[in-house]
């Protein structure tokens, strides 16, 4: 395996913490994918006969990671892999690269899936629940 797929790379400068660990290799980051479900409120006297809505609770989403599986990697994939199988929610911290922007959220393990290319490095996808309300600032 050439070095350049083994050495560490925040994805565009970002760094991530699962459980205080940085979680090395990363390519790619998303979310949390933050949605509230809608409520229909409607009834025969709604205005026009049209349908009404107000929101309902809010999901704080997922997030997906893709990173560079290392084997023997000793970052932030281990224990998140550790803590999947343990079936532990953790606290997270996604770190934006002017180091003050941040979401710190708890997050439930929920995926590992690695991709098996024959030319390519070992891929795979990290996937949290985020439980509760993710929390953003930057100051």
């Amino acid at each position: 395996m050439s070095p350049a797929y083994t050495t560490p790379k925040p994805a565009l400068g970002t760094v991530v913490t699962w459980a205080s660990h940085d979680i090395g290799y990363m390519t790619d980051i998303r979310g949390p994918s933050i949605k509230a479900d809608t409520i229909d409120l409607s009834n025969h006297d709604s205005a026009n006969s049209y349908k009404e809505f107000g929101l309902g609770l809010i999901d704080g989403g997922e997030i997906s990671i893709d990173v560079r599986s290392i084997p023997g990697d000793t970052s932030g994939q281990k224990y998140f892999l550790d803590d999947l199988h343990a079936r532990t929610e953790r606290q997270v911290i996604i770190t934006f690269p002017d180091g003050i922007s941040k979401w710190t959220l708890n997050a439930l393990p929920t995926g590992f899936d690695p991709s098996f290319n024959y030319s390519d490095p070992l891929d795979a996808t990290l996937t949290m629940k985020v439980n509760g309300k993710p929390v953003f600032t930057n100051s």
